[in-house]
């Protein structure tokens, strides 16, 4: 009875978002105190309703609200998705602490959809894709470079939903890619109906691009993800359609159960 309550509280918030219900000077103003409270915690650019606000601080502070519930609001802000990572290590010094079935779990949990690493520098390899797959029905993201065309359909057997291609266009259903462009200049020349990945990281050093996401997001229309050093939801930039958080998915996940 539960869960089916809090589904209907935040389908109407949704519903009022859309029906333009809430903005500032309508009546829902007298419930600014609550909504106040809540938005010193949200992620920039929350579109969430005064009266969506409300009804979520009451649930909140009954305890109804899960992590997982707390994941599905954090989703609706600007319709942010969550591409969460399982990433057990990788070859500029990070090794977690967690195991790779512990991460997965927290990724199933919080994730819109889950990342997959597929090559072994990273922990990962294709029949992981395969074990993911038999874990979980939500969407799977072949994470990796992936080189040539023959890894992308590799990827793509092995049970992968979207498969993640850096520096380049692959000729195998680029439609289902994500495209990882390794410069400003390399996202200029992507059609703006691809979905992109800005790796604020520099994959060939492991340190930080001088350039960034908000230019690579002045460049590119279209669907764009933000990846790579995001530890919490005050990380997650203006303008994100989705986040690809992996390093720091324990700690992200703890920030969305604080919402």
């Amino acid at each position: 009875m539960m869960v089916w309550f809090e589904n209907k509280v935040l389908e109407f918030s949704l519903k009022l978002e859309f029906l333009k219900f809430g903005k500032p000077g309508s009546v829902c103003m007298v419930l600014s105190d609550e909504w106040s409270q809540l938005r010193n915690h949200l992620v920039r650019g929350s579109k969430i309703t005064h009266l969506g606000a409300f009804l979520y601080l009451r649930l909140r502070r009954g305890g109804l609200i899960s992590i997982w519930r707390s994941a599905i609001l954090f989703s609706m802000q600007k319709r942010t998705q969550i591409i969460a990572e399982v990433k057990t290590k990788s070859p500029f010094g990070f090794s977690s602490d967690k195991s790779w079935d512990d991460l997965f779990r927290v990724a199933n949990e919080i994730g819109d959809i889950i990342s997959i690493h597929t090559d072994a520098r990273w922990g990962g390899s294709f029949d992981l894709i395969k074990k993911a797959k038999s874990l979980t029905d939500k969407p799977i993201l072949a994470k990796g470079i992936h080189a040539d065309d023959a890894l992308v359909e590799k990827a793509f057997e092995s049970g992968a939903d979207w498969v993640l291609v850096v520096g380049r266009i692959p000729r195998v259903n680029p439609a289902k890619c994500f495209i990882e462009p390794l410069t400003l200049d390399e996202l200029k020349r992507i059609p703006v109906d691809l979905r992109v990945v800005w790796n604020s990281r520099d994959i060939a050093t492991g340190g930080l691009k001088r350039e960034t996401f908000a230019q690579a997001r002045k460049i590119f229309g279209g669907w764009l993800c933000q990846a790579s050093n995001i530890k919490t939801v005050d990380d997650v930039e203006e303008g994100a359609d989705a986040v690809l958080v992996g390093t720091h998915l324990v700690e992200f996940a703890r920030s969305i159960e604080r919402l």
